[in-house]
């Protein structure tokens, strides 16, 4: 993978105030008009994605599957293909059309996140149920579902304006708790 994706600079943040300061002027490099446009989207006022037509969506499915070929490192990828050719989600279109959509139809951005995502997935979870199944809360430990009912973390029994489920932290933020277990939730 040639495309490197920095989420945070490699900065300290002394508080809020610095860490508002620096999401203000990251977003101030955003052209105008393309911020606008993510507001308008996350807002529900406009919608940037384009129409999905079938040719759009055959076309899609198709390109992705050449920019999966030319990823030269995929270990969870090709795991579940191996161990599950003709019965893994991950071969399946709704799969598949999340990242399409997540990227904007960007087929080559879209096999990225696919692959980094399922190689997430497969460092975070034992066995490789997760390869060939969406993750469940039966998934869960008796010990990580006791940590997830004391409600310090919680998935909201609703969802919010574009259909995500709602996760929520809160009281001292489950900080104690272990970070691959919070992430696991």
């Amino acid at each position: 993978m040639s495309e490197v994706y920095n989420f945070l600079p490699n900065v300290p943040l002394d508080g809020p105030k610095k860490a508002e300061g620096l999401i203000a002027k990251e977003l101030l490099l955003i052209p105008f008009h393309e911020r606008n446009a993510i507001d308008e989207e996350v807002h529900g006022v406009h919608n940037i994605s384009p129409n999905e037509t079938p040719e759009l969506l055959q076309l899609s499915m198709y390109l992705l599957s050449i920019e999966l070929s030319k990823i030269p490192d995929k270990p969870a990828f090709d795991k579940s293909q191996r161990l599950f050719p003709n019965d893994t989600y991950v071969n399946t279109v709704d799969f598949r059309l999340r990242f399409l959509r997540c990227e904007i139809f960007d087929t080559k951005k879209a096999a990225i996140r696919m692959v980094t995502f399922l190689d997430f997935l497969d460092d975070l979870f034992d066995g490789n149920y997760v390869l060939r199944r969406p993750i469940e809360i039966t998934d869960l430990s008796k010990v990580e579902m006791k940590i997830l009912r004391t409600g310090i973390c919680q998935l909201l029994p609703y969802r919010d304006r574009s259909g995500r489920p709602v996760y929520i932290e809160a009281g001292d933020m489950g900080f104690q708790i272990d970070l691959k277990l919070r992430v696991r939730f």
